[in-house]
């Protein structure tokens, strides 16, 4: 089941974008968040793959808007055992007016022990979640780091887990699953099926730089407790270097 914080946290930022002049405080006018809040286009957010989401809208006003997603977007899941997600790259879009449009945009999940979205999966854009987590978008800002580290450094700050919850997507032939032992399609997978981890120790490790970057103790987070672990699995290199000597630095 999804944490109560996560439901609070979705009702009361949508009650504070909907109090009259209080949005300007918020969001900015061209995020899409607020363009549905003060009714200039309507939107369906839906799961298309683990890590994108597809929106699709409706402009409601005859004017030209600039539609923007911004990295950090929330993107609360209507389903409770489904994951939370949030946007990690910007998208930016021009709708004419009374138009229509469709974007993919870039995500990684918020929790670890809920269902991967999948088409049919819907979401409702909220705004930006938390300033720990937009501290660390904004660190991660246009890299062009694998998924994978990213989706390390996003649960770094919301879930906190260690190094086996970290594992707990898996790859096999190209075919990621999460914490529902299932595939996109539904069929259940054994453990043998499910294949090798998908965030390996070097994701985890550059997760953990940004983490730091972002003004997070990293050596207080539960992942901190299997840093032997994760030196053994890390090849010969800057990562392995780093974490060596922030290991010793610290002893």
């Amino acid at each position: 089941m999804k944490p109560a914080f996560w439901i609070f946290a979705t009702l009361l930022f949508a009650l504070i974008i909907s109090i009259p002049g209080h949005t300007q405080d918020v969001v900015n006018d061209d995020a899409i968040y607020s363009l549905v809040a003060n009714d200039k286009i309507e939107i369906v957010a839906q799961g298309d793959t683990y890590n994108t989401v597809k929106i699709t809208g409706i402009s409601l006003v005859e004017e030209d808007l600039h539609v923007v997603i911004p990295a950090g977007t929330y993107l609360a899941a209507r389903l409770n055992d489904v994951q939370n997600m949030v946007v990690t790259k910007t998208a930016e879009l021009d709708l004419p007016a009374l138009g229509t449009f469709e974007v993919i945009v870039q995500t990684a999940s918020l929790e670890t022990h809920e269902s991967v979205p999948v088409p049919g999966n819907y979401f409702t854009a909220v705004g930006d979640f938390s300033s720990a987590l937009t501290d660390l978008i904004r660190v991660i800002g246009d890299s062009e780091d694998s998924y994978e580290t990213i989706q390390a450094a996003v649960w770094i700050v919301t879930e906190n887990p260690d190094y086996a919850d970290m594992g707990i997507m898996r790859i096999k032939d190209g075919v990621v699953t999460g914490y529902s032992y299932q595939d996109f399609e539904g069929t259940d997978l054994t453990d043998e099926d499910r294949g090798d981890r998908l965030i390996t120790a070097e994701d985890v490790v550059q997760a953990m730089i940004y983490a730091e970057q972002a003004g997070m103790d990293v050596h207080r987070k539960h992942i901190w407790i299997d840093n032997d672990e994760i030196l053994n699995d890390l090849p010969a290199g800057v990562l392995l270097d780093w974490l060596t000597e922030k290991v010793e630095s610290l002893r």
